[in-house]
């Protein structure tokens, strides 16, 4: 038994250290900005997103996920991240999702207000026609219309 324990105890320990060696890894790739919520639209769709890039908003990614329970669900996938301090804009193209209601290329404008609970945040689609996802560097200044319902939206600069 002693002998089983042991061992058990050397396993435990190489995991945790693999873990630890891991989350060094990840963080050793320099300051990343991000853009992450999920809150409910006047409507009562639900909407979940988490973007990523490098402090330049570089080599963006993540997704988006609203569903509007029995009528619509949309996937997007994250293909442009601009943040400038509380603000972010994250251009979303339309995944293949067989589930995907959604057909256009569009641009989510957030922005943080730093209260607890998502107080005081503010969130818009743009939907012009002809709106590029790849372009959502345009929109990063824009001042979205809507407050969530309920939710939360944190944006992250890494150059703040």
């Amino acid at each position: 038994m002693k002998q089983f324990l042991a061992r058990a105890a050397a396993v435990l320990a190489v995991v945790v250290l693999a873990a630890l060696g891991s989350i060094g890894a990840a963080s050793a790739d320099g300051p990343q900005d991000f853009a992450v919520g999920g809150f409910t639209r006047g409507n009562g769709a639900h909407v979940g997103f988490s973007a990523h890039s490098g402090a330049l908003d570089e080599n963006p990614f993540g997704h988006l996920s609203s569903t509007l329970p029995g009528v619509r669900q949309e996937r997007y996938e994250v293909t442009c991240l601009a943040v400038a301090g509380n603000r972010a804009s994250i251009g979303l193209v339309p995944t293949d999702a067989g589930s995907n209601d959604a057909t256009i290329e569009t641009v989510l404008v957030v922005i943080d207000s730093g209260l607890p609970g998502g107080a005081g945040d503010v969130y818009g689609f743009v939907l012009n026609p002809g709106v590029q996802a790849k372009d959502c560097a345009a929109f990063v200044l824009a001042t979205p219309p809507f407050s969530p319902s309920s939710g939360n939206i944190v944006v992250k600069d890494a150059l703040p």
